[in-house]
């Protein structure tokens, strides 16, 4: 390696560690991320992560009961460049849990859990 080519390789890494250095970790706001959430089964509910600080290019993943969470059936994830959507159509006795959303970008990652509390449909009592 030439003595040019090992000062770019060294500029490199202290102009990456600097990056890292000034980048700001993300804040999730606990104001939209409750630490419960109560819905009557069949009901639709939305469970939100919006994070106010930390740069960007930030990237969201949700676990339910510490589990990689993917959407299914009538529920769905929308993730914009500073948020990520939840959203059940139709909640069920199944959905109940503990949800977290992590928030990643390069300098660090943050995370909050919400527990999901479904009660279940009243039965009808005929007289």
């Amino acid at each position: 390696m030439t003595s040019s080519a090992a000062r770019k390789l060294t500029y490199d890494r202290i102009v990456e560690k600097c990056m890292l250095r000034a980048s700001l970790s993300p804040v999730i706001d606990p104001h939209f991320f409750r630490e419960s959430n109560t819905v009557d089964e069949g009901a639709r509910t939305k469970l939100v992560c919006i994070v106010t600080k930390g740069d960007p290019p930030l990237r969201f993943h949700w676990l339910k009961n510490g589990l990689p969470f993917l959407a299914h059936g009538e529920t769905t994830v929308q993730t914009t460049e500073d948020s990520s959507i939840v959203t059940f159509k139709k909640v069920n006795s199944a959905d109940r849990g503990l949800y977290t959303c992590v928030a990643t970008n390069v300098a660090s990652s943050a995370n909050m859990t919400m527990q999901l509390i479904v009660n279940g449909m009243p039965i009808a009592v005929f007289h």
